[in-house]
């Protein structure tokens, strides 16, 4: 007896239930033929690096000096809570590098110890990482 189809003896017979374990839903079935990504977490370390970061600027001694003397008249200042505007840079947290940007806020605090302005809400600025200090305070 001659076959046409590799299947013909199989193909009428009855689909097997399980009776120990219910039927799958539709959705539960067609889940395990989602698309696969192998290399999870790939385009988010792609993005990362890709992601544009400034290197932080060596200031001047006159820079430096002007920034010193900036903070001492802060310092005076201070129990006045002045609005102080700075420019500044931010380390980024994931790689080498920052962004810069200009800060305004109301002065609450100077923390000499740990070298940081101090804001009314809550921002703190590392000396080290100021750029400028506007001349109004």
């Amino acid at each position: 007896m001659a076959h046409n189809n590799n299947y013909d003896d199989i193909i009428n017979l009855p689909n097997h239930r399980s009776r120990k374990h219910p039927p799958q839903s539709m959705e539960s079935r067609a889940a395990q033929f989602s698309p696969f990504k192998a290399l999870t977490g790939y385009e988010d370390s792609t993005e990362e690096a890709a992601r544009l970061v400034d290197e932080k600027v060596q200031l001047t001694e006159e820079e430096r000096e002007n920034i010193r003397r900036r903070l001492t008249e802060l310092r005076e200042l201070a129990g006045e809570h002045p609005e102080v505007t700075l420019s500044c840079f931010i380390p980024d947290l994931l790689k080498d590098g920052g962004s810069y940007t200009v800060y305004s806020g109301t002065l609450k605090k100077i923390d000499e110890i740990q070298q940081i302005l101090v804001f009314t809400d809550g921002n703190t600025v590392k000396f080290e990482n100021i750029i400028a200090i506007n001349e109004e305070a």
